[in-house]
């Protein structure tokens, strides 16, 4: 059961019809209904008990005295019913309660192949994570899954073998990287006449697309060879809507609009146009906040080196950063010129009155990860799982600060 870009995060779900469960801002990969917002700043995952462990056990032990709580949505517990704790809710909807020391009922470093562990992994469980969306103002979001191997100690053989194959098929074999889903958030140089717009004025998501790839080769940031191999991938599973005007918004600009990719881009994208991929997420982003964007892959990837016994498997990044800034942007790939560096690692905590240059990530989707596996693995499986997201996040780095 993997989980792409919530909360953040953050995969966020579509509203349901309970009162008492809240529309998400965004989702850009995952499953509909597997995030519902409940308390102010606060999302529920229905997950399995892998992740609800993982969550748990990060709070403590070496994993807690490496950092690694700083780099993941922030733990409000584990959702059970109310009238098993003591204490009082904490807003959480349908009369449940999250707890930090809930059992989970999945006994640590079984032998892999166990049935009646594999039972309990897979078994459901709720969890209680802060909504890291809400600093921003007008977000891009991208989730992009670390690693070479998709595979945990539980997948049947036929399993493994499907997602090894998939490893191959798609960038996470060859660059241990692979977008499961990616969110623009601005005002897009979109043209106004012709076959790209239509009589009430909306425009065709691939032609937003392309207006967007055609603005960054006419500001020399793209090459064009790598632009011819990802215009086709950018065609795929895309989607365009309009958002709502904010204060940000003057009326000499065109509309703002959101353009959406779901993980069919990362599963057709050639490995040699990943970089200009990443391009496009980061083409309204600031030199500082690019830079803030890398120190903060780079400090994970010196923390999870502190962790030799972590497995991250199926794991993704989320990375956010605002596009709302102190004046009016016209298009997506103008720096504004502004340099300010808010990417420090604090996930922020404010709407309107929040700084609009923030810029984080996140580590994210923890189904099939353990914070202290590695033993319950053969030792070559556990260093090429741990290589592989550790190659993945250096390249990742580089790439970023080479674009600043």
């Amino acid at each position: 059961m993997t989980v792409h870009a919530a909360v953040a995060a953050t995969a966020w779900a579509a509203a349901t019809d309970s009162a008492s469960r809240r529309p998400l801002r965004l989702q850009v990969a995952g499953h509909a209904g597997q995030f519902h917002a409940a308390a102010p700043g606060t999302l529920h995952k229905h997950t399995n008990r892998v992740e609800a462990r993982f969550y748990r056990d990060a709070q403590t032990g070496a994993a807690c005295a490496a950092g690694l709580p700083a780099f993941l949505p922030a733990f409000r517990g584990i959702v059970v019913a109310s009238d098993a704790v003591d204490g009082e809710a904490v807003g959480a909807p349908d009369g449940v309660v999250p707890r930090l020391d809930a059992p989970i009922g999945l006994a640590a470093g079984s032998a892999a192949g166990d049935a009646s562990d594999d039972d309990a992994a897979q078994g459901p469980a709720t969890i209680a994570l802060a909504d890291v969306l809400t600093a921003f103002l007008q977000p891009h979001v991208l989730d992009i899954k670390l690693g070479t191997v998709l595979w945990d100690r539980w997948a049947t053989p036929a399993k493994r073998d499907r997602m090894q194959q998939q490893a191959a098929a798609t960038t996470s074999a060859a660059v241990g990287l692979r977008i499961c889903g990616m969110a623009l958030s601005a005002r897009l140089p979109l043209p106004s006449k012709g076959p790209a717009a239509t009589k009430d004025g909306a425009v065709d998501a691939v032609d937003a697309v392309d207006a967007v790839v055609d603005d960054l080769l006419a500001q020399a940031r793209l090459d064009p060879a790598a632009a011819a191999q990802l215009r086709p991938s950018l065609a795929q599973g895309v989607t365009l809507t309009r958002l709502p005007e904010t204060p940000f918004s003057p009326s000499p600009c065109p509309p703002s609009l959101q353009v959406q990719w779901d993980k069919t881009l990362g599963r057709t994208l050639p490995a040699a146009a990943l970089p200009a991929a990443l391009e496009i997420f980061l083409a309204a982003a600031t030199p500082a906040q690019r830079r803030a964007l890398a120190a903060r892959v780079s400090a994970l990837q010196a923390t999870l080196h502190q962790l030799p016994h972590l497995v991250c498997i199926g794991c993704s990044l989320l990375m956010i950063y605002d596009t709302a800034p102190e004046g009016p942007p016209c298009t997506l790939g103008d720096d504004h010129d502004h340099d300010h560096d808010h990417g420090d690692g604090g996930g922020g905590s404010g709407h309107a009155g929040s700084t609009p240059s923030l810029a984080n990530a996140w580590l994210i989707d923890f189904a099939h990860s353990e914070v202290a596996g590695a033993p319950a693995y053969p030792a070559d499986a556990a260093a090429a799982i741990r290589d592989g997201v550790h190659a993945g996040l250096a390249q990742l780095a580089a790439w970023i600060l080479a674009s600043s």
